[in-house]
């Protein structure tokens, strides 16, 4: 691998005797070679016959005047587990003040700081304007990291681009090869990122997003729930028409982690039964379940010890975790990996489960552990498990995914790529800021799963948490909203829906139906630190193009931003979605004044040469999803729009045409400003609006 802007290029590996040996040096049973047809390399071992640590595919000291320390910028991918911040760090010296910083930041024994990313890493240097994505093109085998690190001297910064093979021992017949790694240096961080998920996507594959809506019953009941409970929610959904698909019944049925099919005392039937009341309900059933983990007191761990993985001394490993302390499963063992697939099997084709969640594929789970099949890793056996799942469930059913990235590519419909959110500032601004700087793998690996919307405004009596509840202010409701529907991902409710208050409930329209598409930063957005800022989406429709602009405020202070207008806007119109009124645009820049912990909305059109519509403030696309009708034909422009629960506000601008009438829907209201007439919609609908005008 040749880079212009290293130096001492280095690969080789470590054995777990603690020597490294490079291919330089070590003899013929270490080589770089090419993976496939493509620019990739990957690195190739035959030899020592002895248990390898880890596989460094790449190491070099990054040129300081290319990718100068202090100054230079990493984005990490947050593609471990749902609690790995996809931030952008300084590298320097000096630890990065995130509580969540473990997960990307240590100090070494001999001073040394490294900055780690799972699976690829973009750095870029704005003094200088270069560039590297460096990344994996492939995980299925093997855990594979991007290390930056910075020398106690603070002189340069080191590259490494290492894999783990778990101890396996590389022979002339079965030689051990590294994921393959893929390196490109581009003017912009976009364009780098772009090449790279572009390779990882032909090596990988992926399932192209498709809408999810539902409701889970997590975020308010937890392992609370009774089957009453969930009973009263599916009459709620109904009863209310919720334009959702899916209820989801989440960890709390169980008799213990392990079980899956029985129940516990709180349900009074199985969850076959439950899928069906479900159905009969009129909704899709879907389940989760973590079954690459098992209570040791539970049924199967009882049976079936055997099944259990074990560590370096034969103990079966346990672990902690959000559920308790658990053992993971060995599926390298084939009555394991049999089970597995029968349980998925009666799920899904007994009990018609459409949507299995699974909870469990954690990295750390499983890592330091002996499986019953030689030469398997952590990462191979997660992905055989997930091959299993894939193919018992079927391709229409809903696989989602909460764990290590890598071996989930191409089998998962939807992947978590936040922890859970909750309705406090502290983690909704984690959750928020890491579902928007993980927009580039929605739509093409999978649908990205931001968790849930929460909307109520009391907080649940049912929470198992150790941190308080809080309720959110009517700012970071909103920045929640625009936040999640900006992914294009999974809208699900979790409230309790009986009890939601109406004008909490009218906040659904907003998102629901969801537009499938994801927004983008801006561009110089995507290495902000620690986040990006500033996003847009653009939205074609046969009656016109137009583009939704988001700006948020993650601090403690009201800050004015800056938002460029698309040059394809000559003469633009912009309509704030959650202040209902239009803005001015001046010299192409649009300002705005965000509120501390809120985001500014907006959409952004081209002038309509006749009389059109250029604001709707019923759905976050303001036209995208909502509206059934638009278009003029002989001096009459029309306009329809679906029922909603919200009252709302459609702006319809006159191009300077005079108005011959306008027809509007019962209890409507009209004004002008700006040759733009504001209609108040009342809640219900559809509403249907007409304007004729005179002359051409």
């Amino acid at each position: 691998m040749n880079l212009a802007f290293a130096r001492q290029l280095l690969c080789g590996v470590d054995v777990t005797d603690g020597r490294r040996l490079l291919c330089a040096q070590d003899g013929e049973g270490l080589a770089l070679q090419t993976f496939g047809a493509g620019p990739e390399k990957r690195l190739r071992v035959t030899a020592p016959q002895q248990p390898i640590r880890r596989m460094i595919v790449l190491e070099c000291q990054l040129d300081p005047a290319a990718f100068p320390p202090g100054k230079t910028l990493f984005k990490c991918s947050g593609a471990c587990s749902p609690g790995d911040p996809a931030i952008v760090v300084r590298l320097s010296r000096t630890p990065p003040d995130d509580p969540r910083a473990w997960y990307f930041h240590r100090t070494l024994a001999d001073g040394t700081v490294r900055y780690r990313s799972e699976l690829f890493a973009l750095l870029y240097s704005p003094a200088t304007e270069r560039c590297l994505a460096a990344g994996f093109v492939q995980g299925f085998r093997q855990a594979a990291r991007i290390h930056a690190e910075i020398p106690p001297d603070g002189s340069a910064i080191t590259l490494r681009c290492v894999t783990y093979p778990h101890g396996a021992v590389p022979d002339a017949a079965a030689p051990l090869c590294s994921e393959p790694l893929f390196l490109a240096e581009a003017p912009t961080p976009e364009e780098a990122l772009e090449r790279y998920l572009q390779r990882l996507h032909e090596h990988s594959g992926g399932i192209p997003a498709r809408p999810l809506t539902g409701w889970s019953d997590w975020q308010y009941y937890r392992r609370s729930k009774t089957e009453a409970h969930l009973l009263s929610e599916a009459a709620a959904l109904k009863a209310g028409a919720f334009p959702v698909e899916y209820i989801m019944l989440d960890d709390g049925f169980q008799k213990s982690f392990g079980d899956w099919l029985e129940k516990n005392d709180k349900f009074e039937h199985d969850v076959g039964w439950v899928a069906r009341h479900m159905k009969e309900s009129g909704f899709a059933p879907g389940i989760w379940i973590a079954p690459l983990t098992a209570a040791l007191d539970s049924g199967l761990a009882k049976a079936h010890p055997e099944w259990l993985l074990k560590g370096p001394g034969g103990a079966i490993l346990v672990r902690d975790s959000h559920m308790g302390k658990i053992a993971p499963l060995d599926f390298t063992h084939p009555g394991a990996l049999a089970w597995l697939e029968d349980l998925v099997r009666k799920l899904v084709h007994d009990h018609g489960y459409r949507w299995v969640k699974l909870d469990g594929p954690i990295l750390r789970y499983v890592e330091h552990g002996v499986f019953h099949e030689r030469g398997a890793t952590p990462v191979s056996m997660i992905r055989r498990a997930l091959e299993v799942i894939r193919r018992a469930a079927g391709p229409d059913v809903i696989i989602e995914g909460e764990g290590y990235y890598g071996p989930a590519f191409g089998l998962v419909d939807t992947q978590r790529v936040t922890q859970d959110i909750q309705p406090e500032w502290a983690r909704l601004k984690d959750t928020a800021r890491d579902n928007l700087a993980s927009l580039h793998f929605h739509g093409r690996f999978w649908a990205n799963n931001p968790d849930a919307y929460i909307l109520r405004d009391t907080p649940s009596p049912y929470r198992d948490m150790p941190e308080e509840e809080h309720v959110l202010t009517r700012d970071e409701l909103e920045l929640e909203i625009t936040a999640l529907a900006l992914t294009g991902g999974v809208a699900m409710l979790t409230d309790r829906m009986d009890i939601l208050k109406p004008e909490r409930a009218a906040l659904i329209d907003a998102f629901l139906p969801p537009h499938v598409e994801a927004a983008r930063p801006l561009p110089g957005e995507l290495m902000r630190c620690p986040y990006p800022e500033r996003f847009i989406l653009e939205v074609r429709k046969p009656w016109g193009r137009w583009w939704i602009g988001a700006c948020f405020n993650w601090g403690e202070r009201a800050r004015t931003f800056a938002f460029p207008v698309p040059k394809e806007a000559k003469k633009p119109v912009v309509v704030d979605f959650w202040k209902r009124k239009l803005l001015s645009a001046k010299k192409r820049l649009l300002r705005v004044r965000v509120a501390p912990h809120g985001v500014r909305l907006f959409s952004i059109r081209e002038t309509p040469e006749t009389p059109g519509l250029v604001g709707l403030t019923r759905h976050f696309t303001q036209g995208g999803m909502e509206v059934t009708r638009c278009g003029s034909s002989q001096r009459r422009f029309e306009l329809e729009i679906a029922a909603s629960r919200a009252p709302a506000a459609a702006f319809i601008h006159t191009a300077g045409k005079k108005v011959a009438s306008l027809i509007l829907p019962e209890g409507a209201r009209s004004a002008v400003r700006r040759r733009v007439l504001r209609i108040s919609l009342p809640p219900g609908g559809p509403h249907a609006i007409a304007l004729t005008w005179m002359g051409r």
